[in-house]
């Protein structure tokens, strides 16, 4: 269960009567200026925090993370369990901002999609995810 009112920041419903998904995206974008990227709030809460400390099975499955570069003009479409592998000190729960490092983006180039083509990329990772379910 997610204690705060906000899941997502962007919510995709397919409507398929025998099988109605929901995929849940999280959108994060850095700037060279700010140096992390920070998910939760400045005192360790929030449901970002809460579900990848959780691990809650629907969330799981059905959600992934859009973190744009603007140093690189790219994003990387993410599952949580990719994500949790760059907490900078690990998921931290109560009084600090929780951050990615902020090496993040080179140890994952290969992985980085053009902002041009982040559309059309995450419209087929999300396709793929209704398929497989």
């Amino acid at each position: 269960m997610v204690k705060g009112k906000n899941v997502a920041d962007i919510l995709v419903s397919w409507q398929d009567e025998e099988n109605p998904v929901l995929i849940f995206l999280e959108v994060k974008y850095h700037k060279k200026i700010h140096g992390r990227t920070g998910f939760g709030n400045h005192k360790g809460e929030g449901y970002q925090v809460e579900y990848l400390r959780n691990k809650m099975p629907y969330l799981e499955k059905h959600l992934r993370w859009v973190i744009g570069d603007e140093a690189s003009d790219s994003a990387l479409i993410l599952t949580n369990e990719e994500v949790r592998k760059y907490p900078a000190g690990g998921i931290i729960r109560e009084g600090k901002q929780n951050n990615f490092h902020s090496g993040f983006f080179k140890k994952e180039k290969l992985n980085a999609v053009p902002m041009a083509d982040l559309p059309r990329k995450l419209a087929e990772i999300l396709q793929q995810m209704v398929k497989t379910l």
